[in-house]
């Protein structure tokens, strides 16, 4: 790892540790330590399941997207990709499982740019399904997430938009010829040639939307489980609402695996159906169930560097 990447990461692991030490302080430790005692086995690891539900539904999206393509890539490479992914992430902001996803699929293709195509569509349409059931939810919200509504609604318009502007064909056309005369230009006119084929298949994006949509249900249900495996039953319906922010706050690339902002998101949001220590408690064992997950993406690494070893 170079000296700027290391710095990189432990500012990350700094700010993480920072603001768990904030929350720590503020909450009562001896009742978050007999939350996480009461944890029932058997629906933690529904939880755990759950979670993998969420990677094996990302997968299929990604299968779905890359269809647009001539080059095929078996649904079995792709999940096992972001099983690599999101060990990756556990030292990475939140966008660096699609960059581990990306590298480990590199070697089975001829070229790069459809893959990171697919996965820049991929992100967008992951983005707006988490937009759209916030926005929905945003009217009928406590007052906890008041204070998120002008930049969830800020950022509900700009992406569709940019999406809607950037697969139009004068826009294309504009840019592939401004691209030559750009640094990196001749990567960036084949990743936007590449990312401009899904204007021709508007079915593909909509079953992209679709699963999307189911994506962060499953998420919500991971959420959910979890909270009933310490003895706490949340509402479903605000369950969507508040882990649908929870999701979209912890993508903010300040700290690894979104370690302390996924925290203060659930104490901020979830407060008056748990208490602060039930909150911080889910969200530890929230992000324990992607934790555990990620030890197959480990496990898939030790074996590749195995068999390119013999």
């Amino acid at each position: 790892m170079k000296r700027k990447e290391l710095g990189f990461l432990l500012l990350r692991l700094s700010v993480a540790i920072g603001l768990l030490a904030l929350i720590f302080l503020r909450i009562d430790r001896t009742a978050l330590k007999e939350a996480l005692l009461q944890i029932h086995p058997f629906l933690y690891g529904l939880a755990v399941l759950s979670f993998t539900g969420v990677i094996v539904l990302s997968a299929l999206r990604w299968y779905v997207f890359l269809q647009v393509y001539p080059e095929r890539f078996s649904l079995r490479s792709l999940i096992e990709a972001y099983f690599v992914g999101l060990f990756a992430a556990n030292y990475l902001p939140s966008g660096g499982i699609d960059l581990a996803r990306g590298l480990y699929l590199v070697p089975q293709a001829d070229t790069r740019a459809p893959i990171f195509a697919s996965i820049l569509i991929d992100r967008l349409f992951g983005f707006m399904a988490i937009l759209l059931i916030v926005v929905i939810g945003l009217p009928f919200g406590i007052e906890s997430s008041r204070p998120f509504a002008p930049y969830l609604w800020a950022l509900a318009v700009v992406i569709p938009l940019f999406l809607f502007i950037t697969l139009q064909p004068k826009v294309y056309s504009f840019w592939i010829r401004k691209l030559e005369h750009l640094p990196l230009g001749y990567y960036l006119k084949r990743l936007y040639e590449a990312y401009f084929q899904y204007s021709k298949f508007p079915h593909i994006l909509f079953w992209g939307f679709f699963l999307s949509l189911a994506i962060q249900i499953q998420f919500v249900i991971t959420a959910w489980i979890t909270g009933w495996s310490i003895g706490v039953r949340l509402p479903f319906l605000e369950s969507v609402f508040f882990v649908s922010i929870v999701n979209l706050l912890a993508m903010i690339p300040i700290t690894i695996s979104g370690l302390g902002i996924r925290e203060g998101g659930f104490v901020a949001l979830f407060q008056g159906l748990m208490t602060p220590e039930q909150s911080v408690a889910v969200s530890l064992l929230y992000f324990g169930t992607s934790l555990i997950n990620s030890l197959v993406g480990l496990g898939i690494l030790v074996r590749l560097k195995g068999f390119r070893s013999s």
